[in-house]
């Protein structure tokens, strides 16, 4: 599978292949600068930026979205620490949902409130109401992804997917089980209008539904086979764990 194009300019491109690997020395270098949070903020990291508490950061590699993590570079976290620095504007360490919604993001998209709510309940591992660095860098390697897959298809440039270009879309982002059709229901609800074409605030948001189901199927998944069997109370506590 070749590797994606980068999303913006000076982006680097999405390796081809599965997601995922061994951390790198830096990467675990950061890890072991991850402090203990306390009430009275966040000590570890250097400066203001401070870092999530040992159950936190165990909580969040447990997650589906430690593979993105997984595929940062080195040289790509000196400008994610700034630009956790820049929108952590109190200083807490951590940023909130009101730090994320005032975020410069990459190429300058726009994510609506909706969206950034949503993001923040799926990347806070440890129901702080908050992200961690970690939960951040994670979720911003996630939001890249999916600028890429939204650019290649967004062939006219509209910033908007059409019916027939959703779905490679959603391929290319990582969801080929998925058909326009069936999301069809999700993306009227979150756009709250009739309107057809797809924005990407809204293309983020279903892609982290998606992701968020499929995390807790994985967890049932346990033989790996793409199929789990469920009694009635199993999928109601599915259900109700994949609400968002």
């Amino acid at each position: 599978q070749p590797g994606m194009p980068g999303a913006y300019p000076g982006q680097p491109g999405m390796p081809g292949g599965k997601p995922g690997g061994k951390m790198t020395k830096e990467q675990k270098k950061m890890q072991k600068k991850m402090g203990k949070k306390g009430k009275g903020g966040v000590a570890g990291m250097t400066g203001a930026m401070g870092a999530m508490g040992v159950g936190g950061a165990a909580a969040a590699q447990q997650k589906w979205y430690t593979q993105y993590y997984d595929q940062i570079q080195p040289h790509e976290l000196e400008p994610l620490k700034q630009w956790f620095a820049a929108t952590d504007t109190d200083k807490s360490g951590e940023i909130s949902a009101p730090e994320l919604m005032t975020a410069q993001w990459p190429g300058d998209a726009k994510l609506d409130q909706e969206t950034i709510h949503k993001l923040i309940r799926v990347f806070d591992s440890d129901f702080s109401g908050s992200i961690s660095f970690y939960e951040y860098a994670s979720l911003h390697k996630f939001v890249v992804r999916l600028q890429q897959a939204f650019a290649m298809y967004d062939r006219d440039r509209s910033n908007t997917l059409e019916p027939h270009e959703l779905q490679p879309a959603l391929q290319a982002a990582g969801f080929s089980y998925i058909t326009e059709f069936a999301v069809r229901p999700f993306i009227k609800k979150i756009q709250k209008t009739n309107v057809v074409s797809v924005t990407f605030s809204s293309f983020v948001a279903l892609c982290t539904q998606l992701s968020h189901v499929g995390g807790e199927f994985d967890k049932l998944d346990t033989t790996k086979t793409g199929r789990v069997t469920l009694d009635k109370a199993q999928f109601t506590k599915v259900l109700l764990a994949s609400m968002i």
